[in-house]
């Protein structure tokens, strides 16, 4: 039924009567686009009918030259009598406006088409006829205009920026470790294109290095480090511009954990508790390692029992740089006594009561030393004193001498008194 119907339409439209010769300005074809573009580039195109006159019905052709055919919708509500089909480099398609007309511009196909894949021009040409509305329809021919593609290569994509600088440390290889090392070196990869680097080593996680260039070489090194944490910073450069920043972190610790000392704790009759602590402010304490008697104790920990029969207890603490720290006890029996039910007895290298009583009969010594000193100084100057106060009572004063006569005038002034 469906191709009855298609049928008498083409009939009605298409009716078999010459075609009337009519100027080219009566109607054309006109086909959009046109313009340079990259090679292999999809391109789409609308073929149009235009007459001043009244039509309903139309026959396009399309001819391109150089392209690829991809595909062709009809637009323009126009109903298909034949195609869009392709037959060569030709494109065609008829159509009706049932139970309408059009006047003017009205498009008819939507056409695309794929450049080709080299340097080359190419071109899409439009050519057909239209039914006029007048009831018998006179059909009347019409040229149309050629677009030109230009098919060129696209441009190579610009360089990008530099990628992010990967950074090796010969002296730091691990960023999570801390080392006994005191010199930073530091190495880089260059990529293709990069002309400077830009770097700097501080004590701040995310420094921007600055666009300051450093020069081309890949490899920097930082002497005489502190204690610490460090971070080495760098980014490339190239035509384009500055890359990012690249990161990469140092930890330097030189100094070993603090002194210490090892006690012992009076256990049984035959056994000792030993107890030892160091401190390390930088990296931390990491382990102990216990040697007695020249023997390494696996797995030994503060608080551990060792025989009283022991020597030598040896503790060597490390921090986490590897930085040692050692104490050393030496054992004798007479350092300890014997442990009774109601009491221990702390017993160490160093009798910290033993020496207390010491250090105090040495103070009373010196006081004694230094009483009997002074007593001697007084003494002395005591008697001193009294030899001088002697002295001095017997000899006559200087006014003595004045009124005092001569002994011999004395004696013989004198008479004999009455009683």
């Amino acid at each position: 039924m469906k191709k009855f119907l298609l049928l008498l339409v083409a009939l009605l439209v298409f009716p078999v009567v010459p075609a009337v010769p009519v100027k080219a300005a009566d109607v054309n074809f006109w086909t959009t686009g046109g313009g340079t573009f990259y090679i292999g580039q999809t391109v789409n195109v609308v073929v149009s009918a235009n007459s001043g006159d009244t039509y309903n019905a139309v026959t396009v052709n399309v001819t391109f030259n150089n392209l690829t055919y991809l595909g062709a919708s009809v637009v323009g509500g126009w109903t298909g009598v034949a195609g869009p089909s392709v037959s060569g480099n030709t494109i065609s398609f008829s159509g009706a406006l049932l139970g309408g007309s059009a006047s003017g511009g009205r498009d008819v196909l939507s056409v695309s088409f794929a450049l080709p894949n080299h340097e080359s021009q190419a071109s899409i040409n439009s050519s057909g006829t239209i039914a006029l509305a007048d009831g018998s329809g006179t059909p009347v021919n019409g040229g149309g205009n050629t677009v030109v593609f230009n098919a060129i290569n696209p441009p190579p994509p610009p360089d990008p920026a530099p990628e992010a600088v990967s950074i090796t440390s010969a002296s730091h290889p691990d960023q999570s470790v801390w080392y006994s090392k005191a010199e930073g070196q530091f190495s880089w990869n260059r990529q293709n294109g990069v002309t400077d680097f830009s770097y700097a080593f501080d004590q701040t996680p995310e420094t921007d290095p600055g666009d300051e260039s450093k020069g081309e070489g890949t490899s920097a090194s930082f002497p005489n480090l502190k204690d610490g944490v460090y971070y080495f910073h760098i980014k490339a450069r190239n035509n384009v511009g500055w890359g990012p920043i690249s990161h990469f972190t140092v930890r330097v610790d030189t100094t070993p954990p603090d002194p210490f000392g090892i006690a012992t704790l009076n256990s049984s009759d035959t056994e000792l508790q030993v107890y030892y602590s160091s401190f390390d402010r930088i990296s931390g304490v990491d382990k102990y390692i216990v040697t007695i008697d020249g023997k390494v104790v696996e797995k030994a920990a503060s608080g551990m029992r060792i025989s009283k029969t022991t020597g030598r207890i040896v503790v060597d603490a490390f921090d986490k740089a590897g930085n040692k720290q050692s104490a050393t006890l030496d054992i004798s029996p007479n350092d300890f006594v014997e442990v009774s039910d109601e009491e221990e007895t702390t017993t160490t290298g160093f009798d910290l009561k033993s020496a207390l009583i010491a250090l105090a009969l040495l103070l009373l010594l010196q006081l004694v030393i230094f009483g009997i000193y002074r007593l001697i100084k007084r003494t002395r100057a005591r008697s001193g004193k009294q030899k001088q106060a002697a002295k001095d009572a017997s000899a006559p004063t200087a006014m003595e001498k004045q009124v005092l006569p001569p002994a011999s005038a004395s004696n013989t002034s004198q008479t004999a008194m009455p009683k």
